[in-house]
């Protein structure tokens, strides 16, 4: 009779079982290629089992980490020993996720080496336990005996049958003798059915035999695979069985992660007494109840190491699964664990370093931020945030280009790019766009910082203003070709002079000869005046203007000042004011002031014949004027008149001079306590003032 039981083959059953798991195995032969892939390998990869037979699972290895996995994993191939590794692997979706890896070798019985099974943090759903194969085996030899016995019955019910027909014969027998032959046939027949019917019952009990055997074989076999399974997986497992989670089954590297303690066969509560009251337990029971899978990654759980030691914060990753008996009801937990304390503490130690570090660049002056490896930002201290108006998420990465000045920024990123690839830093001049919209210059310097191995680990860069310098260096340039130019045409008039009276000497005419002397004379004066104002520039910056107060009558001085011009009659100077008003000054430096002021009536109001001289009372000061009636000056040159190296440009008519005049001025007065400044409208005139404290 044939069996109604369906067996599946005990490899295609191994199969569905590591595919189950929520780990990610890997199974390699003798030769070292590996073979098998479970689905949570293929669901991490997104890859197929075709793409990774073999070494095609490297293709998903990180470049970088390729060559020492290689190394690592050939020097443990030929040992046959295990081996632990961590490198990224690049998951379905296209990015690299580091993963840690532990393989062990497997034996045949006979000890010869057949490969490797490695796990990848992950592990897979161990549905099937030995308990339950134990039940699945008593089952079907009870089912089987059960189906004997009804077969056997079934048998003897037919016998009876055939018995009462045989004694009906013989009655008959009695009655009859002509159908004694055919009773005798008849039961002739009966006992060789008998016979046929017994040889075909002996022979289906003995199949049914040997099959069972097999079974418990094959049972045997799968369950000491799965143990050898378990107990060679480079991550830890255990089993919890029962409401009270009792330790069933614990592999060695569980067993690791609690030196010195038994645990086997013991409660949880009873075998790790501290874990009581902590979330770990009511996560555990969680899963008891509700069956949902919980995943724990880098997750706190206070425990002893040793029997009798004190409770240490420890780190974790691992997995609570819920395990089902034969009528899918909930009976135990499968763990699957690795400790990651000090990994954790490792980057808990990194962040609070980065963070003390992110705290030191927040308290200095200049803009600074840090960069990875490849240059993407990915910090900026808090002058960045305040500078530019922006936020992280709008400057992050590569997002700070959009600030640099669109002239600056192919030479800031050829620049960025030679630092890094020299990996010993740099500095480089750019403009950066102020939250207003105003580009000022900055200085960038780029550094490398390094890891142990004297690696670039990340970059930290610093952006200080330099507008103002690159301002003044400009000015100073600007200067530095006024000061040649301006020099450059008395020295020239000089030395024409000088060589025409050379060429006179022996016939000197009388009436050229006082003319070149006037010239040779004017060109002196030049040029004293043009080294005076660098003088005293000079004497203004390294605070040495020497100042000299005498009272003296500012009419006085202001009748007797300026002789340059009113000998030459090209313009009338007029006093106006107070002459009786006497100041405390020095009275040479108040002359140098007003004679600029002057002159600069004269070179910018060339047309106003009449200029002022004003002397009055204004409060507890002295007020001297110089106003004349020339084309005035534009309200926006006024703020930068008496800056250092300015020089005023009328109608597109560029003056000559140092561009001191007017800033030597505003020093002396402001030696002397007083003000100086100019009120002035377009096409009435200026007027030039200063004040100083009136002479108690």
């Amino acid at each position: 009779m044939a069996s109604s039981n369906h067996h599946i083959p005990i490899e295609t059953e191994f199969k569905t079982i590591m595919d189950s798991l929520p780990g990610m195995i890997r199974i390699s032969g003798a030769d070292n290629l590996f073979y098998f892939f479970n689905k949570g390998w293929l669901r991490f990869t997104g890859r197929t089992l075709q793409q990774e037979y073999g070494i095609g699972w490297t293709e998903g290895i990180h470049p970088d980490d390729l060559l020492r996995y290689k190394d690592i994993y050939a020097v443990s191939v030929g040992a046959h020993t295990e081996f632990i590794v961590d490198y990224r692997l690049r998951n379905y979706d296209g990015s690299y996720r580091w993963v840690a890896e532990q393989g062990s070798p497997r034996f045949l019985p006979d000890g010869i080496f057949s490969g490797y099974i490695s796990s990848c943090i992950d592990i897979n759903e161990i549905r099937e336990t030995d308990r339950q194969k134990s039940e699945y085996i008593q089952t079907e030899a009870l089912a089987r005996e059960q189906f004997l016995n009804e077969e056997l019955a079934s048998f003897n019910e037919e016998l009876a049958s055939t018995n009462e027909e045989l004694a009906s014969s013989n009655e008959e027998l009695a009655s009859s003798n002509e159908e004694l032959s055919a009773t005798n046939e008849e039961l002739l027949q009966s006992r060789e059915s008998l016979a046929l019917l017994n040889n075909e019952l002996e022979h289906q009990v003995k199949l049914r035999t040997a099959e069972l055997s097999r079974s418990q074989d094959d049972a045997i076999n799968q369950r000491d695979r799965l143990k050898r399974f378990f107990m060679q997986a480079p991550a830890g497992i255990c089993i919890l069985d029962g409401p009270e989670l009792i330790f069933e089954l614990i592999n060695p590297p569980y067993q690791q992660l609690f030196p010195g303690r038994n645990l086997l066969n013991k409660r949880l509560l009873d075998a790790v007494p501290e874990i009581k009251g902590e979330p770990i337990w009511d996560i555990l029971q969680n899963v008891l109840q509700t069956g949902k899978t919980y995943e724990g990654n880098e997750l706190l759980i206070p425990l002893v190491r040793n029997e009798g030691g004190a409770v240490e914060d420890r780190y974790f990753n691992f997995i609570y699964q819920a395990r089902y008996d034969k009528d899918h009801v909930i009976d135990g937990i499968l763990v699957f664990v690795i400790e990651v304390t000090d990994t954790v503490l490792t980057k808990l130690k990194i962040q609070e370093e980065a963070e003390r570090f992110q705290t030191q660049l927040n308290a200095i002056p200049q803009i600074a931020w840090t960069n990875t490896v490849s240059g993407e930002v990915d910090f900026y201290n808090h002058q960045w945030y305040n500078y530019t108006g922006l936020d992280f998420e709008q400057t992050k990465a590569w997002g700070w280009k959009d600030v640099i000045h669109p002239d600056d920024l192919q030479y800031n990123l050829k620049t960025f790019d030679e630092i890094i690839k020299g990996k010993v830093g740099g500095e480089f001049e750019i403009r950066e766009k102020r939250k207003d919209g105003a580009y000022r210059w900055h200085l960038i310097r780029i550094l490398p910082i390094t890891n142990e191995d004297g690696e670039v680990a990340r970059w930290i860069g610093t952006a200080t203003d330099i507008q103002e310098l690159k301002m003044l260096q400009s000015q100073k340039d600007d200067f530095i070709s006024i000061a040649s130019h301006e020099l450059k045409t008395p020295v020239t008039s000089l030395k024409a002079s000088i060589q025409l009276m050379d060429r006179m000497k022996e016939n000197p005419s009388p009436v050229m000869l006082p003319k070149l002397i006037t010239q040779a004379a004017r060109s002196v004066d030049k040029i004293s005046e043009l080294i005076e104002d660098l003088l005293d520039a000079s004497r203004v910056n390294q605070s040495q203007l020497s100042i000299v107060k005498t009272t003296f009558k500012a009419s006085e001085m202001l009748e007797g000042c300026c002789n340059h011009v009113r000998i030459e009659a090209k313009h009338e100077l007029i006093f106006q004011g107070d002459k009786e008003l006497t100041v405390f000054a020095d009275e040479h430096r108040i002359d140098q002031v007003v004679i600029n002021l002057v002159n600069n009536a004269v070179k910018y109001a060339p047309n106003s014949k009449t200029i002022y001289l004003i002397a009055e009372t204004a409060g507890d000061y002295v007020k001297i004027s110089v106003r004349d009636n020339g084309p005035g000056i534009a309200p926006d040159k006024i703020p930068d008149l008496f800056s250092k190296y300015y020089r005023a440009e009328y109608t597109g008519v560029q003056y000559s001079g140092l561009g001191l005049g007017l800033y030597i001025s505003a020093e002396i007065i402001a030696r002397h306590g007083g003000r100086i400044g100019v009120d002035s409208e377009l096409g009435k005139g200026s007027t030039f003032w200063f004040t100083l404290p009136i002479n108690h």
